[in-house]
Formats: structure tokens, C-alpha cells, sequence
């Protein structure tokens, strides 16, 4: 039987989102995995084949290292580690950046949120003035590999970080679901996947609507979790509450039938390192409106259509004008279906394994 590589992941919530559980679930078919968490999570969701280790949420993160530093060198030790895959800078980047160095193991790092940003209106990111912009400098400049989600987030990394060195651009990928037949009728409905934050500026997304509707009737689905009564006041204050419907969490089984009956995806975030609905709407051929943050902005002006931030009015102008136009809201879809499908599920899953192959001494 022959023996597979083992690589170490760490971080914070690798597991239980439904497409990182896809992705190491087919990673596990070549390598011998084990995570490395700073969080206790329900077994349940943990894919199946993979090792877990974990330390109690309530003990200081100084122990939190010491406790996994211990876990991994006892595991290391008695079967060795090929390579170490950081999910995030802080805390999985810098725990690697430690063990890489300790016993000469080469690591990779991906950053996957905040890491690259800090907008204090908002406020969000990690580079604000304290300790984790060095360590976050760090572990970008040590790293064997860097890694992102975006071409925008590879800049951002170079101009924020002041990183002078190779960064790929590797956004995770869903699976592909069939091409579906869709039509801008109206009402035109628009979709909004995203958690209640400040970094997802839902003000600018109920401006946007406010001005659609009072040119092309409109309906909105908020799907996402933390919205609560002071959102639903500025729904009422803008009279929008026949437009706007708050689906709240939904499971990603059911995601399926929101991204069918949608006929745009629209997002207005202040900053995104990917993000990962956009891709996914994509691979249900929906097309994509929002800020150009992320692949939006990668995008922007081809299969996306991308304004600059906090924009609603040019948002809205350019949601309007595709809803008039057929031909360039099927050519969009189908650019952005096209591209999803050269660079699915499959293509990141060899990707990645080709870099750790180049890794693997």
C-alpha cells in the first residue's frame, strides 16, 4: 500500500463550511491529512478520514499554541509532516511559520480574509496599529508559498504588506453545477448572500434598491444571519418592505433553489478577499453585480459588473440597464459559466496538489 504525504493544516474554522469540507474531502483521497484547530467544532463536521486536533475555546491563545505546538511535535515525531498549509496569517500562519522553522518543514499560507486590509470606519481587516501587522508581514515574507483569493487581493497584499515576492492567486472553487435558462422578467429579483456586518455595507445595498424601484419594479432576498430589528427599521424607513424579504440562514442544500430563482447576485461589500458567493453564483449561472472588491473587481468590466465602493447610484444604473439588455445579460452569465468551468472545483484541487508536490521534499 503505498504511503500518502501528510500535511498539517492550521486555523481558525477550517471546517464546517460546506465547500473547505468538499475541498478536504478530496484532498484526503491523495494525502494523509490532519488539522491543526484553535477551536473546538461539532465532529459531526468533520470530514470523514481527516485527523483533528483541537484546544478548548475558553484557554488563552498563548496556550492555545503551546497546546498545539506540543499536539503536532508529538505527531510529527512519530510519522513526519511533508507540508504545512495555513489557513489565514493569524493565528494558523504564525503557529506554521514556527514549526516550519523548528523542523525545516516548508508551508504554504493562504489569506482568506482581512489579512491584507484595515478600514477603520468600519471597522474591519488586521492591519491596524498594534501586533499583527508585523506578525502578519511576517508570515507573508517567510512563507515557502503565499497564496489568495483575488488578483485584488494579491495587490492589496503588495501595497498594504509591502511584499516583494511572488503571490498566486487561488480562488477556492464550488462545484459546477448545469447550466440553467434565465431571464431578466420583471419583477427583476435580486439576491444577497451574506452575514449582517459592517464590512458588507448594507446601506449601500438598500440604497441601490430604493433607487431601482422607483424606476423598474424590483424584489431583493437577504439571505444571511444577524439581521435584525434595527435593519428592518431602516427597511421601513426607506418604505421598501414590499421589495426587500429576509430570508435569514439557510443551509447550503437549500442555496440551490435561492441562486434558480435569482436573476442577479448583487454585493456591495467595503472590501472581499474572494468572496466565495460570487464564485458560486457564478457556477449556478447567475450573474454578478457589486463594489469591485475580490474577483468582482478582478472581473469588473467583462462577466462582472463592478462600481466603486459605497457607489448605490452607479450600482443601480448598471443593474437597470443590463435588466434592459438581453443580449449582454446572457453573454455575461455565460462568459462568467464559462470561466467557472475552467477553473472549478477539480482544477483548484490539482492546482493546489501541484503545489505541494513542489513542496514536498
Amino acid at each position: 500500500m503505498i504511503q500518502k504525504t501528510k500535511i498539517a493544516f492550521f486555523g481558525v474554522g477550517l471546517v464546517g463550511i460546506p465547500l473547505l469540507n468538499q475541498i478536504l474531502t478530496r484532498l484526503s483521497e491523495d494525502y494523509d491529512i490532519t488539522i491543526y484547530s484553535f477551536m473546538r467544532v461539532d465532529p459531526a463536521c468533520i470530514p470523514p478520514g481527516i485527523r483533528f486536533r483541537s484546544v478548548p475555546n475558553h484557554l488563552h491563545q498563548r496556550i492555545k499554541y503551546l497546546v498545539l505546538m506540543l499536539r503536532f511535535t508529538y505527531d510529527h515525531l512519530r510519522s513526519p509532516y511533508k507540508v504545512l498549509h495555513a489557513q489565514s496569517a493569524f493565528p494558523g500562519g504564525v503557529l506554521a511559520r514556527r514549526l516550519g522553522k523548528l523542523f525545516g518543514i516548508r508551508w504554504i499560507v493562504t489569506l482568506i480574509g482581512g489579512e491584507t486590509e484595515w478600514l477603520p470606519h468600519v471597522p474591519f481587516g488586521d492591519l491596524r496599529g498594534c501586533a499583527l501587522r508585523p506578525l502578519t508581514k511576517e508570515v507573508c515574507r517567510d512563507a515557502s508559498l503565499l497564496s489568495v483569493m483575488s488578483r485584488y487581493q494579491a495587490e492589496l497584499a503588495k501595497k498594504n504588506l509591502k511584499i516583494d515576492r511572488d503571490v498566486i492567486a487561488l480562488p477556492y472553487a464550488p462545484v459546477v453545477r448545469p447550466w440553467r435558462k434565465k431571464e431578466c422578467t420583471l419583477p427583476l429579483k435580486l439576491l444577497h448572500v451574506a452575514y449582517h456586518h459592517p464590512v458588507k455595507n448594507h446601506s449601500m445595498l438598500l440604497r441601490c434598491i430604493d433607487i431601482i424601484r422607483r424606476e423598474i419594479d424590483v424584489r431583493l432576498v437577504i439571505v444571511g444571519a444577524n439581521y435584525g430589528s434595527k435593519f428592518r427599521q431602516e427597511i421601513e424607513n426607506l418604505s421598501l418592505t414590499n421589495h426587500v424579504t429576509i430570508a435569514g440562514p439557510v443551509s447550503s442544500k437549500e442555496m440551490g433553489s435561492f441562486y434558480d430563482k435569482a436573476q442577479i447576485l448583487i454585493h456591495t461589500s467595503w472590501y472581499e478577499g474572494l468572496p466565495a458567493v460570487a464564485i458560486e453564483a457564478m457556477a449556478c449561472s447567475l450573474p454578478v453585480c457589486g463594489t469591485k472588491v475580490g474577483i468582482i473587481a478582478d472581473f469588473a468590466n467583462s462577466f462582472t459588473i463592478g462600481v466603486d465602493v459605497d457607489d448605490a447610484v452607479s450600482l443601480a444604473k448598471e443593474i437597470i440597464r443590463i435588466s434592459k439588455d438581453p443580449q449582454r445579460y446572457e453573454q455575461m452569465r455565460a462568459d462568467a459559466y464559462r470561466w467557472v468551468m475552467e477553473h472549478d472545483q477539480s482544477y483548484f484541487i490539482n492546482e493546489l496538489k501541484r503545489h505541494y508536490d513542489r513542496l514536498t521534499p
